[in-house]
Formats: structure tokens, C-alpha cells, sequence
């Protein structure tokens, strides 16, 4: 699959660097210093193209990963309805890790744009540690269980002895 990065700081190293250990196909950044943008591309095999390309690149990715510094929305909901007409409708994964958010939340909407943010991830830990929290309680009772049974049968072979001499 191809993973398009929109950014090129410190937040969008790390996403390309735990996508990268997936081994994607193609690794492309966009960013508006085209440079910065060649630089965090290269680290990953990929390329760094300009920002005026965005849109034919979103056409292109399966992945996509937002994280710039801009004040509005970089990626609007009338901008996807052209990237889904030209994608044929092709599903499309987005994951806006900028505050204030890059994608409108308008764009997710649409059919087969699967738009994610902080908030989802956040939800997403969050229902993972309870998980983590039912299989640790679940771990403790079957931990409990055996203490006791081993107590109880360790009490039987130190009073079996005992019982034996009140028995003779």
C-alpha cells in the first residue's frame, strides 16, 4: 500500500517511522517547504514532493497521515469528493494527528473515506486498557483459585499425620 505524509515535523517521523516497519509500498511526503519534505522522505526510501501536488497525491495513496502547523482544514470536504471521483471511489485511510485538524471533519462523510483523529485514538486506548484491565482481573482470579486449592491441599499433607495419630 502507499502511505502519503502531509508534514514533515517530528509528529510525522514518528507515524512514518512505526509505517515504515509495515514495509508500504511507496512512502511519499508532501509538505510546503519541499526540502524539509525530500529530507523526512529520504529517510524512509520515499519521495518529497511539493504541497501544489496534495490532491493528485491523495488520488494516489491508500494511507494517509496529516500533521502540519496550518490554522484551517488543508484537506476539505469539496476537495475529497474530487480525489473519490477520480479514486473511482476506492477506499481511503486518514489519520489527522494535527491540532487544530487538517481534514474536515466532513471529508470522513463521504463513502470510503475512512477519516481518523487524536480523539479516535485516544477512545481507542482507552477501550484497549480496559480490555488489558478485564484479561489482568481475569488473570488474578485464576491466580487467586490455584492459591487456594494449593493452601488447602498443603494443610491436608500437614494435618494428615496428626489425624492419623488421633486415629490410632
Amino acid at each position: 500500500k502507499s502511505v502519503l505524509c502531509v508534514g514533515a515535523g517530528k509528529m510525522s517521523e514518528m507515524v512514518l517511522r512505526a509505517f515504515s516497519q509495515l514495509g508500504p509500498g511507496s512512502v511519499r511526503v508532501v509538505n510546503r517547504d519541499p526540502e524539509r519534505g525530500r529530507l523526512l522522505a529520504s529517510r524512509f526510501g520515499g519521495r518529497g514532493l511539493d504541497f501544489e501536488s496534495l490532491e493528485s497525491q491523495l488520488v494516489e495513496a491508500d494511507a494517509v497521515i496529516t500533521s502540519t502547523a496550518a490554522t484551517t482544514p488543508i484537506i476539505t470536504h469539496a476537495m475529497m469528493e474530487r480525489v473519490m471521483r477520480r479514486r473511482r471511489r476506492r477506499p481511503i485511510f486518514m489519520l489527522d494527528i494535527a491540532l487544530p485538524r487538517d481534514i474536515d471533519s466532513r471529508a470522513g462523510e463521504l463513502e470510503n473515506v475512512f477519516v481518523y483523529n487524536l480523539d479516535d485514538l485516544h477512545r481507542g486506548l482507552q477501550r484497549a486498557g480496559a480490555g488489558r484491565q478485564d484479561a489482568l482481573d481475569a488473570a488474578r482470579a485464576i491466580v487467586d483459585q490455584g492459591v487456594r486449592q494449593y493452601v488447602a491441599w498443603h494443610r491436608q499433607r500437614l494435618l494428615g499425620p496428626m489425624i492419623e495419630q488421633l486415629y490410632a
